[in-house]
């Protein structure tokens, strides 16, 4: 999760000073992660329509607004797919309780965009 905030923090902060695209290679490098990990994270946020490939000028792009983008949903995107809560309903203290966490983290990251992240 790190990481992957990292790097759109990363890219809105160049998006919002007017910098160009950012290219794997120098986010890798400026971040010190590995370009491997840096082009899993692009992959899976162009996946999910947070970043776009650009070709002119060539890199990597928001694909939308930082102002748009909640830290909810850059975070949904890291963690992947959760199994339901109600997976095994007879256990309903589990399944209160991770209901119970979702709604806390709802609650605390209200508000909470990559604009407000790269500012």
């Amino acid at each position: 999760e790190w990481q992957g905030l990292q790097l759109l923090v990363e890219i809105a902060r160049r998006y919002l000073a007017g910098q160009p695209t950012s290219h794997p290679t120098e986010l890798a490098t400026h971040l010190q992660m590995p370009l491997s990990t840096v082009e899993e994270l692009v992959d899976a946020f162009v996946q999910h329509g947070l970043l776009l490939r650009a070709a002119e000028p060539k890199g990597i792009a928001l694909a939308r607004s930082p102002e748009q983008v909640s830290a909810l949903e850059i975070l949904d995107i890291l963690r992947g797919p959760q199994p339901p809560a109600d997976l095994d309903p007879s256990d309903s203290a589990v399944s209160e309780l991770i209901d119970r966490r979702e709604r806390v983290i709802q609650q605390v990251m209200e508000g909470v965009t990559l604009k407000s992240l790269a500012a």
